[in-house]
């Protein structure tokens, strides 16, 4: 869709998504008002939300669309996501002899335990972190890590 979105298919989204997270309680309605969608080179469905700099398939260093940009983390969480995107592009590139693949998936799945590993070890209340979310994001930040731990379990 090139980042853009003619209809408000995003923005319907979002607000649908809001809404069905209303009937969860208010906190994860308030968590999901800062998640944003799309972006040039994302699919909004199958690419899924985006957090911070670093969070989100297709996104990365605040760049979209599968390019990795230089942005700062913008929290611990964010911080882990970057960790977790740089070794994604070391298994894309690293010189491998013999099954490619085989060696790849392995790199790819130690990267993913080790970020629900360090995901779990964040406290549950995203101010505590070491370098907690910007202000009125900390109900979005531990949404965020907590779907992801479920999406990478």
């Amino acid at each position: 869709m090139n980042g853009v979105d003619p209809i408000g298919l995003f923005a319907w989204l979002s607000q649908l998504l809001a809404k069905g997270a209303a009937n969860e309680g208010a906190e994860t309605y308030e968590a999901m008002e800062h998640i944003e969608w799309g972006g040039e080179g994302r699919a909004p469905i199958s690419d899924g939300p985006m957090y911070g700099k670093w969070g989100g398939k297709n996104y990365s260093g605040g760049k979209t669309g599968g390019s990795v940009g230089n942005a700062e983390p913008v929290d611990s969480s964010d911080a882990l996501y970057k960790q977790h995107d740089l070794a994604y592009e070391k298994a894309k590139n690293t010189p491998i002899l013999g099954d490619v693949n085989k060696i790849q998936r392995k790199m790819i799945k130690k990267a993913d335990k080790e970020l629900i590993e360090s995901l779990e070890e964040l406290d549950d209340d995203p101010r505590n972190w070491p370098a907690p979310p910007p202000e009125r994001m900390e109900k979005t930040a531990g949404w965020y890590k907590d779907k992801t731990r479920w999406w990478f379990k």
